[in-house]
């Protein structure tokens, strides 16, 4: 038979770390690929997977092509999952919450086999950016499932689209306004470029400059600034609605520490994709290197307050 034992993979793995499935184009191919994959994986082996010309097997392939032009074709070999994640993408439908969840419950069988916590984070991230889906929400309920030994994931609650969610750009404003002191220290403590929302980030880059000219943090002298239309409404509906503070200096600690984190933990996502990506590409000195950039990064956060 043509079934991959796991002897054969204890064979393999005395000689290589990393290994290319290459089965048929048919479905029997692909189901022959994916039970070869757990073998290899349970060995602690790297896999890629090959996936020839519709009709071909390696054999034919090489009768018809020539060894070096399947050589070449071996270069296009991608990692088994990546494949996996792309053909169960392919052949479903995002376009619904329904057709997303059922592309994550096809593939995350899959991903509770990978033992290795980094890879397989690196895995649910690209599972999650192609299928458009909530990476933190997914990611958690990935690792319920593997805690809980099941197969299924149940659709994820996004807490973070409930009406009223806090945001700390917009109360700086409301609090510079509110009080010179605060204002002087917002500018002393937050520099502009951590502030995401375009809008805001204009708005405190023009008071920014107001203090500089020492002139009053009022609304109507902001706006007479102000060219652009969509920032001279947003003004307008923050001198018009303000938002009252029991304490307003520690609401203003509160709302720089809220946005100072952030940006932080934005950094640390960033190296953390960076150093996984290294890790599974083997390129091990970078992947130390980005390594050590995350424990400086995450030296600086408060206790509790380190990401996974």
């Amino acid at each position: 038979g043509t079934a991959l034992t796991p002897a054969q993979a204890t064979l393999l793995k005395n000689h290589t770390s990393r290994t290319t499935l290459i089965f048929d184009s048919d479905s029997a191919g692909q189901a022959a690929a994916e039970r070869g994959f757990g073998v290899l994986l349970e060995e602690g082996l790297s896999v890629e997977v090959l996936s020839l010309p519709k009709g071909h097997d390696p054999d034919s392939y090489i009768q018809q092509f020539g060894p070096e032009k399947f050589l070449e074709e071996l270069k296009n070999a991608r990692p088994f999952v990546e494949s996996y994640i792309i053909n169960t993408i392919e052949s479903g439908d995002i376009s619904t919450p329904a057709g997303k969840m059922e592309v994550v419950n096809i593939v995350l069988p899959l991903l509770t086999r990978i033992k290795n916590t980094v890879e397989r984070s690196e895995w649910v991230r690209v599972l999650t950016e192609r299928a458009e889906l909530d990476d933190q929400a997914i990611l958690a309920e990935l690792k319920n499932a593997i805690k809980q030994d099941r197969n299924v994931a149940r659709p994820p609650t996004k807490i973070d689209e409930r009406p009223g969610k806090q945001n700390p750009e917009l109360y700086i404003v409301h609090l510079m306004l509110a009080d010179k002191k605060l204002a002087l220290q917002v500018k002393d403590e937050l520099p502009t470029d951590k502030f995401e929302d375009s809008n805001l980030r204009q708005i405190i880059e023009l008071f920014y400059q107001l203090i500089d000219e020492g002139c009053e943090l009022r609304v109507d002298l902001a706006i007479d600034r102000v060219k652009e239309p969509a920032i001279k409404t947003l003004l307008s509906k923050i001198g018009i609605e303000p938002i009252p503070f029991d304490d307003q200096e520690r609401s203003t600690n509160d709302c720089i520490q809220a946005i100072n984190k952030r940006s932080l933990d934005l950094k640390i996502e960033e190296i953390k994709k960076q150093r996984n990506e290294a890790l599974i590409a083997g390129e091990s000195e970078r992947s130390q290197q980005l390594q050590d950039q995350l424990h400086e990064l995450r030296s600086t956060l408060m206790p509790g307050q380190i990401p996974a």
